[in-house]
């Protein structure tokens, strides 16, 4: 099987995945609903965390390991066929370049979508505040009131605004969306989806330009890890928001699970235009430094970042983000 086929297979899976996770939140929505009423939700996002920092340690290993080495050796041999004598870091200069590129996307999709929370002045109970001296005089009235029950006192807490970080974090926040399906949250929705579709057709065009099975595969396994765990949280947040439409949801759902195969065409086409060995390989090095750009921002701001800010095991995230490089750094000895 040669690397093309592969990529056609792949592609396949990779949209049949992002759809089943992408549409699973419909059937399970209620009992997840309960078990957040209940409290007994903390399994369930454990296990996101580690399988997004799982993807990220894979995607961490893939640039490092496979990405860099590749865009190093084909600039080398750009430079003897042009005879260049120059010591400028260009591979590192395009890299940095994806990367601001792919950063400067997430910010204004944020401020288009206006990703913020309202200004609110949050009800607290003194249960939980035990380190927190704007409580302490209603935590003595409380108990002077009361030795058994926790009573909710709104507190003077400053006003503050929360912002979503990336468009990821803004679909794991789905646990926090009220559930309302007015017209204004379907415009809402239609936003956020095409904002979140660039930044998806990117990581299929990366997964495109690949040259080798091995990178294929391996840069398979970190984006379908991720591109499951994203598509499941955009479902659970357009089911919430949408609950009593469900033709909507779906149909944004799919949207969803094909913008990344498409730019993985994308990618597929370009690498195999015609055109002669030098400017093939110097298409070649900018795709795939833009493609490490890409990756690097995805693994520390998207992953690792929003699941080290999250209240999970942080040793088991670390954990779980070494096993997916080390796994990586394993396959790379038999390439």
């Amino acid at each position: 099987m040669d690397v093309f086929e592969l990529k056609i297979i792949l592609l396949i899976a990779m949209a049949l995945i992002a759809l089943c996770f992408g549409l699973l939140p419909i059937k399970i929505s209620e009992f997840v609903e309960k078990k957040q009423k209940s409290g007994d939700n903390g399994f369930a996002s454990l296990a996101l965390s580690l399988l997004s920092c799982l993807s990220g340690g894979v995607f961490l290993g893939v640039c490092l390991l496979d990405l860099m080495p590749f865009a190093n050796e084909a600039y080398e041999s750009v430079k003897k066929t042009l005879d260049l004598t120059t010591d400028y870091p260009f591979v590192e200069l395009i890299v940095g370049a994806g990367f601001f590129f792919v950063y400067l996307v997430e910010e204004v999709s944020l401020k288009v979508c206006k990703y913020e929370e309202p200004e609110r002045r949050p009800t607290v109970s003194t249960n939980d505040c035990d380190q927190c001296k704007e409580c302490e005089a209603a935590r003595s009235m409380e108990m002077r009131a009361t030795n058994s029950q926790a009573t909710e006192v709104e507190l003077q807490i400053p006003p503050q605004r929360s912002r979503a970080t990336s468009l990821v974090r803004a679909a794991r926040e789905a646990i926090d969306v009220r559930r309302v399906g007015n017209a204004g949250e379907v415009v809402k929705s239609i936003t956020f989806i095409v904002a979140f579709t660039f930044h998806s057709c990117l990581e299929g065009f990366a997964f495109g330009v690949q040259e080798s099975t091995l990178s294929t595969a391996t840069l398979f396994f970190g984006i379908i890890v991720h591109k499951a765990v994203v598509s499941f949280s955009i479902g659970l947040r357009l089911v919430r928001a949408h609950p009593s439409r469900k033709m909507i949801v779906v149909l944004l759902v799919i949207f969803v699970a094909l913008t990344a195969p498409i730019g993985a065409v994308i990618g597929i086409a370009v690498r195999n235009s015609p055109m002669n060995s030098l400017s093939k390989d110097i298409t070649s090095i900018v795709l795939t430094c833009i493609a490490l750009g890409t990756f690097l921002y995805v693994t520390f701001f998207e992953i690792l970042f929003t699941e080290m800010s999250a209240n999970n095991s942080k040793l088991l995230q670390w954990l779980s983000t070494t096993i997916g490089f080390v796994v990586i750094a394993l396959i790379m000895i038999y390439e």
